[in-house]
């Protein structure tokens, strides 16, 4: 686990790309858990059903997943909702990844400090 996740300490590198892909896969998460977004007063709800919606416009598709890794940054880096919040069973998808959040920005800085002192 140690290996894959930051080369014994060694690699930050690892940890950072493990990170990125941790959070473009919760990004696909909340896609499909759903996600409200609030803007100007009105809400948009961003909740995608393979069943109902196989073929979405490719211009919405790609503006709702960049709404979606916005969320999954804003719920990785533990800075909390002012504009958005996740619905359904996107609320546990958002607390798994609090919790693996705080944990992979700690091991990051440890062995990027690590790394920085040798």
């Amino acid at each position: 686990m140690l290996r894959f996740t930051c080369g014994y300490g060694e690699k930050p590198a690892r940890t950072a790309l493990l990170t990125l892909g941790i959070v473009t896969l919760w990004a696909l998460f909340y896609l499909f858990g759903g996600i409200v977004h609030i803007a100007n007063g009105s809400e948009i709800v961003i909740n995608y059903d393979l069943a109902t919606r196989l073929t979405p416009e490719p211009v919405q598709l790609f503006y709702d997943f960049l709404w979606a890794l916005y969320t999954s940054v804003i719920t990785f880096t533990s800075l909390g909702y002012g504009d958005l919040h996740p619905t359904g069973w996107g609320r546990v998808a958002a607390s798994v990844e609090v919790f693996i959040g705080v944990f992979m920005v700690a091991l990051f800085l440890f062995v990027f400090t690590r790394k920085m002192i040798r």
